[in-house]
């Protein structure tokens, strides 16, 4: 005889995961994000105006990007710090 196996027991296995989640509350997680969005905005600003200058982004194909353009700057910034790099996802979110 087959054995079917009860509805929570399967569903015991599948759905638990030990991920674990760094938080970080309060000014020390604003203070984080703050930074990547100036990082951002420091990034944007040199392309900005009548005397706006090129930036060069380096790409993983092909030859690097020459750009004047502030928004394609900006969606191409990606930093390391995660609580810098959600900052700046949040001014890039905003730019689409």
């Amino acid at each position: 005889m087959h054995r079917f196996a009860t509805k929570s027991s399967a569903l015991g296995r599948t759905s638990h995961r030990g991920y674990a989640k760094d938080l970080k509350f309060g000014a020390d997680g604003r203070k984080a994000m703050l930074a990547g969005i100036d990082l951002l905005a420091d990034a944007v600003a040199v392309t900005m105006g009548p005397k706006g200058r090129n930036v060069i982004i380096e790409q993983s194909w092909g030859s690097p990007k020459i750009t004047k353009d502030g928004v394609t700057v900006a969606k191409s910034i990606d930093l390391k710090d995660k609580y810098q790099n959600l900052g700046a996802k949040l001014v890039q979110v905003s730019l689409i």
